[in-house]
């Protein structure tokens, strides 16, 4: 749904879904300080959901999947629906010139866009899987992309599970720990795009990497000590999380972005039930397991390429 959002305004916006994301669980904290029955949450968030379905189905396509996938009338088609619905001036042969340079068929565009194939600079795509280990900078940028979602993704977990071993109030913990998530996923936004991918994710995962370590350091330190340490390593790795979902579509053709994201979230998923065994062992071994991860995705991140050939 990214696609659907200008590239500079990309980043606020995912910052934006991505507190979204963190405050639910501070408003629930709130909530079971003072209504301990699970009951009336879990009524409002199945209606909540019912209602969202209902607003996804409104939907159209993505226009950008239409046209690298080369379904122009389609893609026409979809972009003339969003004009509609967000009331802009431009009529529909506008709309043909502007992205198609003029009016035809799909016939006709075609044969243009074969034209533009023969360019040397230019590398057409079909959508293939090979294609993702066939090409050199999609292939860096697709793994150093996996390694860092599925560390984000481990060292994420890993915190909120460290959370039940700190002495002190749960719900009170889990709504400053949320606060801190917040923060995060704002200043990550503005930060990837005053930096970009690279610096944006080594200095976050810098970041988690300290409050990691002065976790490790100064564990049997005062509980409010390790709060400030736990706040530092999760600012860091969420920056870190909320990027990876940035830097997706910008660092892979919009062709092969879906799968990409769909092979690192698979190992990223298998990291988050392996944070959670790790978690139950003792803080020493899971922290380090968890620097371990932080010191790869550093290495991963020095590896992208942000520069891409011109894909077609």
């Amino acid at each position: 749904m990214i696609e659907f959002i200008p590239i500079e305004h990309q980043s606020l916006i995912c910052s934006l879904i991505g507190i979204g994301d963190a405050l639910p669980l501070f408003f629930q904290a709130i909530y079971y300080l003072f209504v301990p029955n699970w009951f009336y949450l879990h009524v409002f968030g199945i209606i909540s959901a019912v209602i969202l379905l209902g607003f996804v189905a409104t939907i159209p396509e993505s226009p950008k999947y239409m046209y690298a996938n080369r379904r122009f009338d389609e893609t026409r088609s979809i972009l003339k629906v969003i004009a509609k619905k967000n009331k802009a001036s431009i009529t529909s042969e506008e709309i043909d010139k502007m992205f198609f340079e003029f009016e035809g068929s799909s016939e006709i565009v075609a044969t243009v866009i074969e034209e533009e194939d023969k360019n040397e600079d230019t590398i057409k795509l079909e959508g293939k899987v090979s294609e993702i280990f066939s090409i050199k900078q999609i292939r860096i940028n697709f793994f150093s992309l996996m390694m860092i979602l599925t560390s984000s993704s481990f060292c994420y977990f890993l915190i909120n599970f460290q959370m039940k071993v700190i002495p002190g109030n749960l719900i009170y913990l889990t709504m400053v720990s949320q606060l801190s998530e917040a923060f995060a996923y704002l200043q990550s936004g503005f930060l990837y795009k005053k930096t970009g991918a690279k610096l944006g994710f080594i200095s976050m995962f810098i970041v988690s990497g300290l409050g990691s370590l002065c976790l490790l350091l100064f564990w049997s330190e005062s509980p409010y000590l390790i709060i400030c340490f736990i706040i530092l390593a999760k600012l860091g790795i969420t920056s870190a999380f909320n990027m990876a979902f940035i830097s997706c579509m910008q660092l892979i053709p919009s062709i092969l972005c879906s799968t990409v994201f769909g092979f690192c979230n698979a190992t990223a998923r298998l990291a988050t039930v392996l944070s959670s065994q790790v978690a139950e062992i003792d803080h020493v071994t899971a922290i380090s397991v968890n620097l371990v991860f932080v010191g790869m995705s550093i290495v991963a991140s020095a590896c992208l390429i942000s520069k891409l050939p011109k894909f077609k």
